[in-house]
């Protein structure tokens, strides 16, 4: 029964994720639902031990890359989840031992080596308590993250620059408009067909009285000349 519960929640997942329409992914709400869907995995009570645990997410990781490969978010998200997974299991097992850190710089080194040799076999009291606070936290830092990027807008966008984007990243937009609070520079949006999601970024700059001008993606190359920089969201490199 918990081996098809954990495909029932990768299926749904899995489905949901390949029914959106092109251009419908926002990679903050990517990441936070993969963190949700590790966490839910995680909640099963079929491992005991870290090792298990890391086979078994692994085990969706694979699944995820077949079904869903253009998703790097989550491919990347579940990566970072494992090695915090990795890490706390060795630092929880090295409390358990015992173990004294000489020094930072020693329980450093001590974590890189244990990493290298550990099979994370050993059974940990805590473990699945300590899982679910590193999942917690990490979608508190994605939360901040956008608001933590934006903040460092006014050092990178300067007055009168021409800035290029294409389509619609929600972290681009709250970091054009951090940036049009105390400058004033001008934004081209290349439209990002088939899904034409650069509209509707540049609806929303523009009601924030950022001037804007949207193209078709063939009018890149013939524009690029006037663009002082081009600000892209990290899933437009992904994809």
């Amino acid at each position: 029964m918990t081996i098809m519960a954990e495909n029932t929640k990768l299926l749904k997942f899995i489905v949901q994720k390949s029914l959106q329409s092109f251009g419908g992914f926002s990679s903050y709400e990517l990441a936070v639902e993969t963190c949700e869907l590790v966490k839910s995995l995680a909640e099963e009570a079929d491992w005991s031990t870290a090792k298990e645990l890391i086979h078994k997410i692994r085990t969706a990781l694979r699944r995820l890359e077949t079904d869903l490969p253009t998703l790097n978010v989550v491919h990347n998200t579940i990566r970072r989840i494992l090695r915090l997974i990795r890490d706390e299991y060795l630092s929880a097992s090295s409390l358990e031992t015992g173990g004294e850190e000489k020094s930072q710089q020693d329980s450093l080194h001590r974590l890189l080596v244990n990493r290298e040799n550990s099979d994370y076999g050993k059974d940990v009291s805590d473990l699945k308590e300590r899982v679910d606070e590193i999942i917690e936290e990490l979608m508190m830092e994605y939360e901040g993250s956008t608001d933590e990027i934006s903040k460092q807008a006014l050092q990178h966008i300067h007055a009168n620059e021409i800035i290029m984007t294409i389509g619609r990243s929600k972290t681009v937009e709250k970091f054009l408009k951090f940036a049009a609070k105390n400058r004033k520079f001008q934004v081209i949006v290349a439209e990002n067909a088939p899904s034409y999601s650069g509209h509707m970024l540049a609806q929303n700059l523009a009601a924030s009285k950022i001037s804007t001008t949207v193209i078709p993606d063939s009018a890149i190359f013939a524009l690029m000349a006037r663009v002082n920089k081009v600000i892209i969201g990290t899933s437009a490199i992904r994809s």
